[in-house]
């Protein structure tokens, strides 16, 4: 399966190159994000993990949270 995302907040760059802070992560996910959404988060994004607590639980107040497996409907595919 091929899956794309529809959310970048393009956490990958850093701030001092032009990068969102971890607040500005937050924002611009909320801002774009829709049901079925898929949000690309880098793993090694400079100020990712910061912006991870409240992206969350400001997620978990407006959608329920699911693996892509499950938002695929492929069912028991981790």
């Amino acid at each position: 399966w091929a899956v794309r995302w529809d959310v970048d907040p393009v956490d990958w760059k850093p701030m001092d190159a032009g990068g969102p802070s971890s607040a500005e992560i937050v924002d611009r996910v909320l801002e774009t994000v829709q049901p079925g959404s898929i949000v690309l988060l880098q793993l090694g994004g400079p100020e990712t993990l910061g912006a991870l607590p409240d992206l969350v639980a400001a997620l978990r107040e407006r959608f329920r949270l699911v693996r892509v497996s499950e938002l695929l409907g492929l069912g028991g595919v981790d």
